[in-house]
């Protein structure tokens, strides 16, 4: 009997890589407007608040079944420095460093940049799990750096502060470092954790660091008008962090990780497609290029993806 086709899957995995791109233009949009630490406690804020009273109303217990039975049933000093880790990392560095550059480039260089996250994965698991790194791994890592590299290009010749832009893609690839452990602690982690409970654990370790600096920039930085849009855009992306989560774990419950790794791709399109759309951005020659290097490095390492792990963004 042939397995059915898992469109719901397809569906919520689509949706889940499409809230990256729309937070990215959300992103882009308010930062020029609104300072970065409001901006980014704001949404983690709303992320926590919403991620806890969801695994509070779900009843779901903070390990995985199989191990909330047994002996050894509560997380350990280590497992809680991974989760601390990982909040760190891909959450609060990888988002100020993102929505930092997003300062200086656009909002469709930056999701075209982070397509890389594969091959910086690929490098930190090399360099920190002590993984292989095949002639076809480092052959898709140069590539996507060429990639970024034409692309900076586009940004320097159209720009009247090449310097900026230059910094905006160059913050925008250092993002994807952090990511990339988010990643590779997540492996150390193990699957003890369960996802809607480590969702949450992160995004609350997140909010509680930017605290301090998001009160200091609201009680001193008066002058930049947070207006009711900009309330409703930055409620938007903390609950689209929820999104995420959902959409990706019912996704990947039913899809193949070979498979479920092409809908990363959907990030930059949809970021690419969005910026076009309603913050009047347009891809010059070079972009189009380093886009396509890019796309090629993804098709080159594809391997990277059939490993059997799955591809996870943080939001």
């Amino acid at each position: 009997m042939m397995n059915k086709t898992p469109w719901a899957g397809y569906l919520n995995l689509a949706l889940a890589q499409t809230i990256v791109g729309v937070n990215a233009v959300i992103g882009k949009y308010l930062a020029d407007e609104v300072p970065l630490f409001i901006f980014v406690c704001g949404r983690f804020f709303i992320g926590s608040i919403i991620l806890l009273l969801a695994f509070k109303l779900s009843k779901e217990t903070l390990l995985t079944p199989i191990y909330a039975q047994s002996v050894d049933n509560k997380l350990s000093a280590k497992e809680w420095w991974w989760l601390t880790a990982q909040a760190l990392t891909g959450g609060l560095l990888f988002n100020l460093l993102f929505f930092g550059g997003l300062c200086f480039t656009t909002a469709s260089s930056a999701g075209i940049i982070s397509s890389t996250l594969p091959a910086m994965i690929a490098i930190c698991a090399w360099i920190f799990l002590k993984e292989s790194l095949s002639t076809r791994k480092i052959l898709a890592i140069f590539l996507a750096v060429g990639g970024i590299f034409i692309i900076s290009l586009d940004n320097g010749f159209e720009s009247t502060s090449a310097q900026g832009n230059f910094l905006g893609d160059a913050l925008i690839l250092l993002a994807m470092f952090p990511e990339a452990l988010f990643s590779i602690f997540g492996r150390l982690l193990g699957k003890r954790v369960q996802p809607l409970a480590s969702a949450a654990i992160v995004t609350t370790i997140c909010w509680l660091t930017t605290i301090p600096f998001g009160v200091y920039h609201l009680v001193t930085q008066v002058d930049y008008g947070l207006s009711f849009w900009h309330i409703i855009l930055i409620l938007f992306s903390g609950a689209s962090t929820v999104i995420f989560y959902y959409c990706c774990n019912k996704g990947l419950a039913v899809v193949q990780a070979g498979i479920s790794a092409v809908f990363g791709s959907l990030f930059p399109v949809s970021a690419t497609i969005l910026a076009w759309l309603f913050l009047d951005e347009r891809l010059g020659m070079y972009d189009f290029i380093g886009m396509m290097v890019i796309f090629i490095s993804i098709a080159v390492g594809a391997e990277l993806r059939q490993s059997g792990r799955n591809k996870v963004y943080s939001t």
